[in-house]
């Protein structure tokens, strides 16, 4: 899918190319599978680790660099996002708001197309025209759709001047960016009982949404960050160091239950079997749990207490006691 400048460079591709301003127009004459007498042509098969997509990051923890997802990974998050989210029995006609460059607006394709949806792709004036925006979220009978904070304010602001509501709305997602607690409770109060408020969090490289939060919100400072959530299906979370170690589990299961008021103990069922995959110096003897969820996204304050100088260091650099023979 692609516009008509783009759909004349890629017219030599063995697959059909969609334009956004013709959809109805096909730039590949032919498939190597051979029927091409009309719209219900066969495609040529796919490799599941064959590439579905290069897409670059946003840079944020230094430079930009090319990931190449493959089509198993879609295929693994629609299914997910099928689960999770009902998309074959919930949602029906899902709103586009993402610029086509970043993987949100794979993620809104694949969930609406394969899951026999609507898809309505709105140009980007609107989004910094929230009553205009509104106005065709009703028009076109959305009933979901992913937004950035930015635009959820300007709904909430739109909203809770003119007196409108967005019962009409079964499944409101909010990610890329993060928002606050406050946010989302407002936002909650503007939807019906049935509609679901998300919050999402991922990685390009992990292709596309990781986690999801779901409320509740009860005992959250209104202040804070909306927590990240649980792993969606077929993803495993992992609490690393700064120095990429895994934290050990008896230190993470203190934090975690400090954080949350409790004193009960995580049942060992709950601890992850391995390190986390693809490190470089594995060390089966550092577990970490892959439940409960993150409270929030900063890990780092769960193994804060980690960060204190061992004695021996502290007595070398002044800071501890006398030395080792009892001397003052």
């Amino acid at each position: 899918m692609t516009d008509t400048a783009g759909g004349e460079r890629l017219a030599g591709l063995a697959c059909r190319v969609l334009t956004v301003d013709d959809p109805t127009a096909d730039s590949s004459p032919a498939v190597r599978t051979g029927d091409t007498s009309g719209p219900n042509r066969s495609e040529p098969d796919v490799d599941l680790d064959a590439p579905a997509y290069v897409i670059h990051t946003s840079g944020s923890t230094g430079r930009p660099k090319a990931v190449v997802v493959s089509h198993r990974n879609l295929a693994s998050a629609y299914e997910s996002w099928r689960t999770e989210y009902g998309l074959d029995r919930d949602v029906t006609v899902h709103l586009q708001t993402a610029n086509p460059s970043f993987d949100v607006f794979t993620g809104d394709l694949v969930r609406a197309l394969c899951s026999g949806g609507t898809l309505v792709l709105v140009g980007r004036e609107l989004l910094f025209n929230t009553a205009r925006l509104y106005g065709v979220m009703r028009q076109e009978g959305v009933d979901c759709g992913e937004f950035v904070p930015s635009v959820v304010r300007g709904l909430l602001a739109h909203c809770e001047h003119t007196g409108s509501r967005l019962d009409f709305m079964r499944l409101m997602i909010v990610g890329s960016d993060t928002w606050k607690v406050e946010e989302y409770d407002r936002l909650r109060a503007l939807c019906a009982p049935r509609t679901r408020v998300v919050n999402s969090y991922g990685l390009t490289e992990a292709t596309i949404d990781s986690t999801y939060f779901e409320g509740p919100t009860d005992g959250l400072e209104p202040s804070l960050t909306v927590p990240i959530g649980r792993p969606f299906p077929g993803t495993e979370l992992y609490i690393v160091d700064e120095h990429g170690e895994p934290v050990r589990a008896r230190r993470h299961r203190r934090a975690v239950d400090r954080r949350h008021g409790s004193r009960h103990r995580i049942p060992p069922r709950r601890r992850a079997d391995r390190a986390p995959l693809h490190h470089p110096h594995p060390r089966p003897r550092a577990r970490c749990p892959a439940r409960p969820p993150l409270p929030d996204r900063r890990p780092r304050a769960l193994g804060q207490h980690r960060l204190r100088a061992p004695a021996r260091r502290r007595r070398r650099t002044g800071q501890g006691a006398g030395p080792p023979g009892g001397a003052g």
